[in-house]
């Protein structure tokens, strides 16, 4: 009887795990997505509306450049002023307006808030998990320069501790 209960687990399980794996796979990189993984990775302090901007320019053009959804990011420009303003009016993100009328305003969020941006950051976090381990080869080496070899070494042992540690996902 132990092993039935423990089989409909692994399944219920496996199952859960290819749900999710379905949903992420049509997720889209969202502005709202976008811009909250900027502010909480580049701009925890705060941030100039231009430092923004560029910061969603460039991940914006990593994000299409690897091919991930990002069919709502047509118009870039736009959609970091109205989520930005929508961030704003949720109360989000509050402002810190210039001592004179030509400095650009400063915004920032408080740490009670940030957790409000964590959910739209997370919705997105799957799109990056190679890159990050790649990432994570490259800065963990001592060598200057990493073989191909050495990498994708380091990527296929961080991709099976993960296997490992949950086999019925890959099963």
């Amino acid at each position: 009887m132990a092993a039935t209960n423990v089989s409909r687990r692994e399944a219920e399980r496996k199952l859960a795990f290819v749900l999710i794996d379905s949903i992420n796979e049509v997720t889209p990189v969202s502005p709202l997505s976008l811009i909250a993984t900027a502010i909480l990775g580049y701009h925890r302090k705060g941030f100039l509306y231009s430092e923004l901007t560029d910061t969603s320019e460039t991940s914006s053009g990593s994000c299409k450049s690897i091919g991930f959804p990002v069919n709502s990011l047509k118009d870039l420009s736009s959609a970091v002023q109205e989520t930005l303003t929508l961030l704003i009016n949720w109360k989000v993100v509050e402002t810190l307006e210039g001592a004179d009328g030509d400095e650009e305003s400063f915004y920032f969020v408080e740490d009670e808030k940030k957790i409000e941006l964590e959910y739209y950051k997370n919705s997105i976090l799957h799109h990056f998990l190679n890159h990050t381990l790649v990432a994570a080869s490259l800065l963990a080496g001592r060598e200057q320069i990493r073989s191909f070899d050495s990498v994708s070494s380091d990527y296929e042992f961080m991709r099976n501790c993960s296997a490992t540690n949950s086999s019925w996902r890959r099963s």
